[in-house]
């Protein structure tokens, strides 16, 4: 796949198919909370003490709809059910690189149902209308599925004693 088959995002039009909704952030406040919760539990390790509400600060400073950072959400009914942002550093030994899909999060009863994949596509939509050039992100796992969505690998490191894999999505 090529840059161009997240078009249908490009003006960065939010996503609104049956129930499901995708909006900034911003625009959902209340959904912060939670948002912060399920990344201390899924991620412990990276936060080592810090509390939910230290978590939640970093949302807070996503809280944007025009500007780097920011992050959509994914929900129903006003039950968050999935993140992502759009960061200027993500991985801070490649601060060279910017800027980045961060913080992909869906909960695990909505898992394989395509929420990542619109996430994604969503955030790309707002890169482009950012008109960002090109966006990194880092994994541990996926490589190929990231590679049939366009991704292309830019190389393998170490961060946090665990190897990833550091990709780019060329937009233009």
């Amino acid at each position: 796949m090529r840059a161009g088959q997240f078009g249908r995002y490009a003006s960065g039009d939010l996503i609104h198919r049956r129930r499901m909704k995708i909006d900034y952030l911003a625009n959902h406040p209340d959904f912060i909370p939670t948002l912060s919760k399920w990344f201390l539990r899924e991620w412990r390790d990276f936060y080592g003490d810090k509390t939910w509400e230290d978590v939640a600060e970093t949302f807070y400073e996503r809280l944007n709809r025009d500007s780097i950072p920011l992050s959509l959400v994914a929900f129903e009914e006003q039950h968050p059910f999935g993140t992502i942002s759009l960061l200027e550093e993500s991985i801070s030994t490649h601060k060279h690189l910017t800027p980045w899909l961060g913080g992909l999060y869906v909960c695990e009863e909505k898992r394989h149902q395509g929420i990542g994949r619109q996430l994604i596509e969503a955030d790309v939509g707002e890169a482009r209308k950012l008109r960002v050039e090109r966006v990194f992100i880092g994994i541990r796992k996926a490589e190929n599925y990231y590679k049939k969505l366009g991704w292309q690998v830019v190389e393998g490191a170490n961060y946090q004693g665990e190897d990833i894999t550091i990709m780019r999505l060329d937009l233009c």
